[in-house]
């Protein structure tokens, strides 16, 4: 898990700088936070997978991006 929190560390200081992504970021992880509180398994499982498909829909969008 180090290895690859290190191998994404340039994409995530990439998008980490739109202030968009910061919010969206922490409103996800607030609403995981709040899920496990009251042990709802079924939305910490949706909230997860949709707060990883939109950090990886936000870098593949900076990957495309012309330069």
């Amino acid at each position: 898990m180090q290895r690859l929190w290190h191998l994404s560390e340039g994409y995530r200081a990439t998008y980490l700088w739109l202030p968009e992504t910061r919010r969206r970021i922490v409103d996800e992880h607030a609403a995981i936070i709040a899920a496990l509180r009251v042990f709802d398994l079924d939305a910490v499982v949706r909230l997860c997978a949709e707060h990883r498909s939109a950090s990886e829909e936000v870098v593949i969008g900076l990957l495309a991006a012309p330069h």
